[in-house]
């Protein structure tokens, strides 16, 4: 069975609102607290801010005095500890850290962390060893957060970069599909027809276009757009194709700019006009 540690019992904590006024009513700050540490034990204090918990650290800690109630510390009641006793006890057997910094400005880090050492009067030597152990653990704490976060921005701005590089890409890809299509403009129009060189049609023209980059589109408009993926107008972006007709009868390739090439009619050929020459009816795309 292990042994308690701290062992406390309706421990109470009020302070005067005012040490002027005696009618002033107390505040209540810990009211008739009850609970045992065994050794090797941790225990964990959760509440909302103000709630006092910082005034229970505070009093375990032997740092305030109870208005009420006992403590046992290593079986000792400290309500019967006073000043040498109790400071020997926060030095030698209580780590306490506190929500601030509570150092000394005039002395040095390696100072601060000595005192409690020059307090116990310990072997200068060894004070000195263990501020520096102490020191060098911090310092290599603080390297292992500095790489930490460094690594955190490498990878972000890795990752920054290769979207960057992927949109690059993605827009390089689509380009590439409008500047292969347009080098055929003025070849005839042939109905039916898929041959970039020798005459397509409007859904031969565009199919032919996009079997150059490895996509496989359905031969005619309606079907084309059936399998694209829908677009906004006011979304579209060079390599998408523009519908139109009702039924979907034609198809353009968008280009930029507000323009399209496209296998116009047997008249005109493959041409490159405004995607508005007439009213566009739906927009799909097959790239990413």
């Amino acid at each position: 069975m292990r042994t308690n540690v701290l062992e406390v019992e309706n421990l109470i904590r009020n302070y005067r609102k005012s040490v002027i006024k005696e009618s002033e009513e107390d505040v209540k700050v810990l009211k008739g607290i009850s609970f045992q540490v065994a050794e090797g034990e941790f225990v964990g204090i959760m509440g909302k801010s103000g709630c006092g918990k910082t005034t229970l650290l505070k009093t375990l800690g032997m740092i305030d005095k109870p208005t009420d109630g006992t403590i046992k510390f290593m079986g000792e009641d400290t309500s019967e500890l006073y000043g040498d006793k109790l400071a020997d006890i926060r030095n030698s057997k209580i780590g306490f850290i506190f929500q601030d910094f509570y150092l000394m400005d005039s002395l040095s880090v390696e100072e601060n962390i000595m005192l409690p050492m020059i307090i116990s009067k310990q072997n200068i030597n060894k004070m000195i060893a263990e501020a520096k152990k102490y020191a060098d653990a911090q310092e290599v704490a603080r390297r292992a957060q500095e790489i930490k976060e460094e690594t955190a921005r490498i990878r972000k701005q890795a990752l920054k970069e290769a979207a960057r590089r992927k949109e690059e890409k993605r827009v390089a890809n689509r380009q590439a599909v409008a500047d292969f299509a347009v080098q055929f403009v003025g070849n005839p129009y042939v109905w039916g027809g898929t041959s970039l060189t020798n005459g397509a049609d409007c859904s031969g023209f565009v199919m032919s276009v996009f079997a150059n980059f490895g996509y496989e589109l359905p031969r005619v408009a309606a079907a084309q757009y059936s399998a694209s993926q829908k677009r906004d107008l006011s979304q579209m972006e060079v390599g998408d194709l523009v519908f139109y007709g009702s039924g979907i009868s034609h198809v353009a390739l968008y280009i930029g700019d507000g323009k399209v090439v496209h296998a116009l009619n047997s008249n005109k050929g493959i041409v490159i006009t405004d995607y508005n020459y007439d009213t566009p009816v739906g927009v799909g795309s097959y790239m990413e």
